[in-house]
C-alpha cells in the first residue's frame, strides 16, 4: 500500500482511505475490548489490475473483514466479484490492514 489516512467520525468508528492496488474508503470499527478485533468494511473500493486499466468496484458491505493481532481475514466478499484470485485477495487484505492501522484510537472514558 502506498498511503492510508484515517478520518475521525465518532468514538466507535472511523473512515479510512487507502491508495494502492486496492484503493478507496473503508469503514473501520473501534477494536473489541475483549479480543482486540477490528471490523473493516468496504465503502467504495476499487481493486485495480496491474496496469490500472481495469478495476473491480466494491460498494458498501461487498467486502467485510476482521483484523486480529495484525492479521487480516476476509470474511464476506459479495456481489459479482466473489471469484477473487489469490493475488486479489492478498491485495484486499493489505488494504484492510492499512485501513485498520491508519486509525489512532483515544481511550474511552
Amino acid at each position: 500500500m502506498s498511503a492510508a489516512k484515517g478520518y475521525d467520525m465518532t468514538r466507535y468508528w472511523r473512515l479510512a482511505s487507502v491508495e494502492g492496488p486496492a484503493s478507496g474508503t473503508f469503514w473501520v470499527t473501534r477494536p473489541d475490548e475483549r479480543r482486540g478485533q477490528i471490523r473493516v468494511s468496504a465503502v467504495d473500493v476499487t481493486l485495480w489490475d496491474e496496469e490500472r486499466a481495469f478495476g473491480r468496484c466494491f460498494a458498501t458491505n461487498d467486502v467485510t473483514a476482521t483484523v486480529i493481532n495484525g492479521v487480516p481475514e476476509l470474511g464476506i466478499v459479495r456481489g459479482r466479484w466473489a471469484d477473487l484470485t489469490e493475488d486479489d485477495a492478498e491485495n484486499l487484505k493489505a488494504a484492510v490492514l492499512a485501513a485498520a492501522n491508519a486509525i489512532e484510537w483515544e481511550p474511552l472514558p
